[in-house]
């Protein structure tokens, strides 16, 4: 879900305009946004992991990103769109700074490499399938 959420607005950017009556440039904040905010929350996020639980604190980025999805959902104004997007940022930004090592952590030793590959596995195929499903979705 994260993949789609962070790339998705691409494939709608046209879609976003209409609905919200702004232009395609101003459209694209939908993903300027959630970009800055993630460049922002990933380095905060690495000072936590020694004094909180790591699985704990994805619990709590998972919760945020879905808090961002339904803001997005029930978004009156374009304003709560950009609202919205930085939740997502939030999320995602210290989601990546860490998801890979609570992957290798929950995994069995020996199986690291393959907990790796199968974070890593699951975000192109996010890439290749979602994306364009959400958009065709949205057509």
């Amino acid at each position: 879900m994260s993949v789609t959420t962070e790339f998705l607005p691409i494939g709608i950017l046209p879609d976003i305009s209409t609905t919200f009556p702004v232009s395609s440039g101003t459209a694209g904040l939908t993903m300027t946004v959630p970009g800055m905010m993630a460049a922002r929350s990933a380095p905060e996020v690495m000072l936590f992991p020694g004094l909180i639980d790591r699985r704990r604190i994805v619990l709590w980025l998972s919760l945020i990103l879905l808090a961002g999805c339904l803001i997005a959902i029930m978004a009156p104004t374009f304003a709560v769109i950009l609202l919205s997007g930085t939740l997502v940022g939030i999320s995602l930004g210290a989601f990546w700074a860490m998801g890979l090592s609570v992957a290798v952590e929950l995994g069995a030793k020996e199986k690291t490499h393959k907990a790796a590959a199968a974070v890593f596995a699951r975000v192109r195929a996010a890439m290749i399938l979602e994306i364009p499903m959400g958009s065709l979705v949205a057509e």
